[in-house]
């Protein structure tokens, strides 16, 4: 797959992802981890940078200043999809993050199975969202070699080219 259109997946957590997460991605050839953050400070600073389109957070690293960096994360790329993990959720907890616009949320070690459906439903609107791109240039390109179209046009893609999060829970 072409590197430009994987999606940029950041890992915020202490210890970075073990065998069988490792396992588990390398089965989403859509998905490439852009870069991992061992604390808030950090987290910032690449988010600033990367703007990217996942983020995979451990809640005990973002936990005092969790919620500023949640409306961060939104304020830069409303689209990218959130994914709090944590030992344990209560309900106070998911209200709070869900209202700030976090999409899921896991239990560490407790719901893989849970990753993999968020990565298949990323994994499918991704493939629906670039067979529509390829349809979308197909006809452009048709369209210029009749002289219907300029070469002075750019398409630069962002995240909603490829997929819309916005029917994500």
């Amino acid at each position: 797959m072409n590197n430009t259109h994987k999606l940029k997946l950041l890992i915020i957590d202490a210890n970075r992802p073990d065998a069988t997460f490792q396992s588990l991605l390398k089965k989403y050839d859509h998905i490439s981890i852009a870069g991992y953050a061992k604390c808030s400070d950090e987290a910032r600073m690449i988010i600033d940078i990367l703007q990217p389109d996942l983020i995979m957070i451990d809640i005990a690293i973002i936990d005092s200043h969790g919620p500023e960096m949640i409306v961060r994360i939104k304020e830069l790329n409303p689209k990218a999809l959130v994914i709090l993990r944590s030992e344990e959720l209560n309900a106070a907890t998911v209200s709070l993050y869900k209202h700030l616009g976090v999409d899921h949320f896991v239990i560490k070690n407790q719901n893989l199975g849970k990753l993999r459906n968020i990565f298949e439903e990323v994994k499918n609107k991704f493939a629906t969202k670039n067979a529509q791109l390829y349809i979308k240039d197909s006809n452009e390109i048709n369209a210029f070699a009749v002289g219907t179209g300029s070469d002075d046009e750019h398409d630069d893609h962002d995240i909603t080219d490829y997929f819309d999060l916005s029917g994500i829970s």
